[in-house]
């Protein structure tokens, strides 16, 4: 049986969050990098899963870090290296990585660039 989440008037409560319902829409056209900075825009969260849109300025990125929950890294625009338990890899549109939990990681970003994050705890 389907889930539903409608409420008592007849609207379904958003479990999507920043876009608009029923339309089509572009995932990297959401975001973009701003000099300098690391942009992100979080479109799903449940407790430690989410859902995030990061923009990335060249020289940015994301450092080291050993999480309990299980990533993908899908990058949508940009030449990115990530560093998955010291081996590096480098990362063009489309291309995406599966880090598992506990694995150490950092992304490093070459050129101006979008990912789409999954994080599932």
């Amino acid at each position: 049986m389907r889930e539903s989440h409608e409420k008592g008037n007849g609207m379904e409560s958003p479990l999507i969050k920043n876009v608009e319902r029923g339309q089509s829409f572009s995932l990297a056209a959401l975001i973009s990098p701003r000099p300098h900075q690391v942009a992100s825009l979080n479109l799903w969260r449940s407790g430690t899963s989410h859902i995030t849109l990061f923009g990335f300025d060249a020289g940015e990125g994301i450092s080291r870090e050993v999480l309990d929950e299980d990533r993908l890294y899908i990058v949508l625009e940009g030449d990115m290296v990530i560093d998955a338990d010291g081996k590096r890899q480098s990362l063009k549109s489309g291309d995406c990585t599966y880090i598992p939990a506990g694995m150490p990681h950092s992304l490093d970003v070459i050129t101006p660039g979008k990912a789409l994050l999954v994080t599932v705890g």
